[in-house]
Formats: structure tokens, sequence, C-alpha cells
């Protein structure tokens, strides 16, 4: 009955050993390389770029070869299951940091819009119209961002501006009324716009009295 035991606990501990080393192995392989990051940014990012360094933390610096252009891919611990990590290429976040001077520039002096919030990552440009007659100058302003952002063409021909893995700057037109609130994403959504570096003033004329009665004169 002793031998009995004894040789039970010997494979609960073989087993038990052998379920933390496959677990081990399995966290260690989920550690991204070097190598993973230079085929992740081949397969999403939409230009040409190539590996300069690594940091502390696992983060792999890139460049792009066609411009003074540096973005990272980040290595991200998974917080469930049985942990790993895996890549999170930053190119977008890289492009809006890019452009955001010159649209800040721009719209600097612009008595219809809101810029603090577009300084952020992530963040985005609001206008506020207080008159349907603001509606054209407005549209004129928005047709100048998307000729700034227009830029982005040179390096990536097709891609599309309006994805936020691309670049996805939003816009919000909204009534003056709501200067002072909060912006809740869901309520504005048919208020929202993203800069596609093609729409110009006559397009963009029409979605935005499209999206609002207040922006429509009236006759």
């Amino acid at each position: 009955m002793k031998n009995r035991t004894i040789n039970r606990m010997k494979k609960s501990m073989t087993w038990i050993l052998l379920m933390l080393t496959a677990l081990c192995l399995c966290s260690c392989n989920n550690i991204p390389t070097r190598s993973d990051a230079e085929k992740m940014v081949a397969q999403k990012v939409p230009e040409p770029a190539h590996f300069v360094a690594e940091e502390d933390g696992g983060i792999y610096v890139f460049v792009s070869d066609l411009r003074d252009l540096e973005f990272e891919v980040r290595t991200v611990t998974m917080q469930t299951g049985f942990g790993g990590s895996l890549l999170n290429e930053r190119y977008s976040y890289a492009i809006r940091d890019l452009y955001t001077p010159q649209l800040s520039g721009f719209l600097e002096d612009c008595s219809y819009c809101n810029i603090s919030q577009f300084e952020n990552e992530g963040g985005f440009i609001t206008f506020y119209i207080d008159d349907p007659s603001e509606v054209k100058e407005v549209a004129r302003l928005i047709a100048e961002c998307n000729t700034i952002v227009a830029d982005q063409f040179n390096y990536t021909p097709d891609a599309d501006l309006t994805d936020s893995t691309v670049m996805g700057i939003k816009v919000y037109i909204l009534p003056s009324s709501e200067r002072n609130r909060k912006i809740s994403y869901p309520r504005w959504d048919d208020h929202r716009y993203y800069l596609n570096g093609l729409d110009g003033e006559d397009e963009l004329y029409d979605i935005i009295t499209g999206m609002d009665s207040k922006f429509k004169r009236n006759g």
C-alpha cells in the first residue's frame, strides 16, 4: 500500500512538472522577436520600412525607406489565459504625429473649431457652426485639411486615409450650442467625418449640410 501511494505521488509530480514545462515553453515561445516585428511591418505597414534599433521592454524601432518617419512596434504582454505576448505596430500614431503640427498650424486662428483635444493621441478636430452661412467656410477649411494629409499618397498611393491603421483623423461638425459640452461618440456618429485626402469644398458642403437640418439654409 505504501509503495502504491509513493508511485501515485511520483506520477502526480511528473505530470505537474510536465505541465509547468509546457506552460513555460508556451510562454517563452510567444515572446515576439525582431524577426516577428519585421514580418508584421512587411504585412501591415503600407510603406516600405527597415529596422533600426531595439529598445528595452520589447520595443522595435523602424524607419520609412522613403522619408524621415520613425515608428515603433511594441511587445504587449497578454493579461489572460496562459500569458504570452503579442506585437502592436504604432505606424498610424506616427502618421498622426507627423501631420498634426501642420493641421494645428493651419487651424490655429480658426474661430470655428477646437483643436485642443487634437493634440492628444487618438484625438480629433471639432468644428462648431453658429449659422448655415458658415457651412461654406467650414467646408473650405476641412478641404484644406484634406489637401495637407493628401501628402500621404506620395508614400502610400492606394492607402485609405480614413482607416485607423493608416491615419484615421476624425473631424466632428457640430452646432455651436454643443461647444461647452463633452462629445458623446455614439450621439454624434452622424456628425463625424474622417479626413480622406480627397474630398474638396463642394463635396464637403454637401456632406455637412446632410449631417443636420440646422446646417441647411431655409428656402
